[in-house]
């Protein structure tokens, strides 16, 4: 665009410029890191964006996908990341967006509650909330007895499409984690934040959400698995690329990880039926094997445990 184009353009939005503030403007924003050049025929143009084509598709395609955002969130995001790029790559992207077809929740206060807990992390401050769920009968309903959780946030994190907060519970004495969305009603209080210390001893890049929830001192177990050779890279990506995996000689490999013992980890196990066997510790096998006791009385296989603990 040439510095005359520059001047109507500017002139249609009801800005005034003259040729030496456009020259000063052209200057300040190459000291800036921007590679703006002079083609003879074309004029002035931005040579090289902050982002390739690639790399933005992949950042919209994460906004995109986030369940946590509304559908009016999301393209205001994307709006603005569009703002970045070329008017060639606005089109690309847009016809990518078109082409989607997802839901979102109604998640207007999220952006408000993650903006309030972010404040309160800088801070160092503890924060209270409500969490809710949505009945079957599509009502709020309250957990907590519609009380406010009183916690202290450490972090978010990004998984399964869901934005948790981590945070440390003042009741029980461990942490656990809140789905962004699932939360209302976010104050900041005066206290400073406790369990620092128990949330230093936590890898996020490692470990899910559902075994950061609950974790007090002492409480991730060392457990051994005899694991399907094909199941290798499930078990890294669980666990992470440094678990220890040694071969066996029948076509399986033993696995030593590190996790909490619940629910979740036993579900993950099942989900693998015959091919994954905890092998250890004691208390694991059986809490599993109550779990699966549970699971199928429903079916009329077992008469249903007396007890959560063992047989």
């Amino acid at each position: 665009m040439s510095i005359h184009q520059l001047i109507d353009e500017l002139a249609a939005k009801n800005i005034s410029a003259s040729r030496k503030s456009l020259y000063d403007d052209i200057r300040l924003l190459r000291e800036a890191g921007m590679d703006i050049r002079m083609n003879s025929d074309y004029g002035y143009y931005l040579a090289k964006h902050h982002f390739t084509l690639t790399e933005m598709r992949l950042l919209t395609d994460a906004v995109h996908s986030a369940r946590f955002l509304s559908a009016e969130m999301c393209h205001q995001l994307i709006h603005k990341l569009g703002l970045l790029a070329s008017s060639n790559q606005r089109k690309q992207l847009s016809r990518r967006l078109l082409s989607r077809n997802r839901s979102f929740y109604d998640t207007t206060d999220c952006f408000a509650s993650i903006k309030r807990i972010y404040e309160a992390i800088r801070y160092n401050r503890q924060v209270s909330f409500l969490c809710f769920r949505i009945t079957p009968e599509k009502k709020l309903f309250l957990y907590n007895r519609a009380q406010p959780y009183v916690v202290s946030p450490w972090d978010f994190l990004w998984h399964n499409n869901h934005y948790y907060l981590i945070c440390y519970r003042h009741d029980g004495h461990r942490l656990e984690y809140f789905r962004t969305d699932r939360i209302m009603d976010v104050k900041i209080l005066t206290s400073c934040r406790e369990g620092g210390n128990l949330f230093r001893e936590i890898d996020l890049q490692r470990f899910q959400p559902e075994e950061v929830a609950g974790a007090c001192p002492g409480s991730f177990h060392g457990v051994t698995l005899r694991c399907a050779n094909h199941l290798s890279g499930a078990v890294m990506e669980r666990f992470g690329r440094d678990v220890m995996m040694v071969p066996d000689w029948n076509g399986t490999f033993t696995a030593a990880v590190k996790t909490t013992l619940g629910p979740r980890f036993y579900a993950w196990i099942f989900g693998y039926g015959n091919e994954i066997e905890i092998l250890s510790p004691k208390q694991a096998v059986l809490e599993m094997r109550s779990m699966l006791r549970k699971a199928g009385s429903l079916y009329g296989m077992y008469p249903a445990p007396p007890s959560d603990k063992g047989d």
